[in-house]
């Protein structure tokens, strides 16, 4: 395929929204800028989060140019405002932002075969909340409205959880009660999320996969009770963690963000916290 020299924006995302495991989502404005232009050899620039990592056959964005160019003759230039391994979808950002840059038609299938669930991807290319799930014939998704005074207020620990890590933490099997709360309390949340009035705490909750995760990040449950002591309506883990993300008011959320940053102290916490913007505009070519 030819390349032609294109910018590309993605955002960032959170998957779960406690109980929408592995189907719901909504992207956040945290953004990954991905540049590529023709090269002789691959040339890879990158700052921001993630430019540590060696770049060679493994690296996912190299990945990525095999899989839709079939050959990495470009100079590709990542620069990720997406903390790793905290469970706002860096990977699928990732995957979603080369495709997009190397000009797939269909970027979300390529970011599929390497991310496997469809829902971080999915956000981080169309932008707002959705849900969205892989069937035989395709991937479906659906919009699901977002009450536009919602924000998000982040809390990002400096603790890395890898997805693998966090998978490996689930039980095989679940109650039968429990998977039909999770379904119920999904169901509900997303229909309620396009009124603020209407949500509950209770609607985040989840008992499929926060509860066994906890035993690999502790600090979990305090955090996500803070948020809700603070004046959130809601908290869940950030997919796999380890941010946990809060939903609230937009006219309350700088004095919600004072509450949580006094309430990690108070739990000698030394974790980042801030308010940020759903994002819903997804991912977007930029003029060159």
């Amino acid at each position: 395929m030819i390349v032609t020299r294109r910018k590309v924006v993605t955002p960032a995302s959170s998957a779960n929204l406690g109980p929408g495991f592995d189907v719901l989502a909504v992207a956040i404005a945290k953004y990954l800028t991905i540049e590529i232009e023709p090269s002789e050899s691959l040339e890879v620039v990158a700052s921001g989060f993630g430019s540590e990592l060696k770049v060679d056959d493994e690296h996912l964005a190299v990945k990525v140019l095999k899989r839709v160019l079939g050959h990495t003759r470009v100079k590709i230039s990542i620069d990720s405002g997406i903390p790793l391994a905290r469970g706002m979808g860096s990977s699928a950002a990732l995957a979603i932002a080369v495709a997009v840059a190397c000009g797939s038609s269909d970027p979300l299938a390529v970011a599929l075969s390497f991310e496997g669930h469809p829902e971080n991807a999915a956000a981080s290319l169309k932008g707002g909340a959705l849900a969205a799930i892989a069937t035989s014939s395709g991937t479906v998704i659906s919009d699901v409205p977002i009450d536009p005074d919602l924000v998000a207020v982040l809390v990002v620990p400096d603790v890395e959880l890898s997805t693998r890590a966090a998978r490996q933490a689930l039980p095989v099997s679940v109650p039968f009660a429990d998977a039909i709360g999770n379904i119920g309390r999904a169901v509900t949340l997303a229909l309620c999320l396009s009124d603020i009035d209407r949500l509950r705490p209770e609607m985040f909750l989840d008992v499929l996969h926060q509860p066994y995760r906890a035993a690999i990040f502790p600090d979990a449950p305090s955090v996500l009770a803070g948020l809700l002591e603070s004046g959130c309506v809601g908290a869940a883990w950030s997919g796999a963690g380890s941010s946990m993300i809060g939903f609230a008011r937009r006219s309350e959320s700088a004095r919600i963000l004072q509450k949580v940053k006094v309430m990690l102290l108070d739990r000698n916490l030394g974790f980042a916290s801030e308010v940020v913007e759903f994002d819903r505009r997804g991912t977007h070519l930029l003029e060159l």
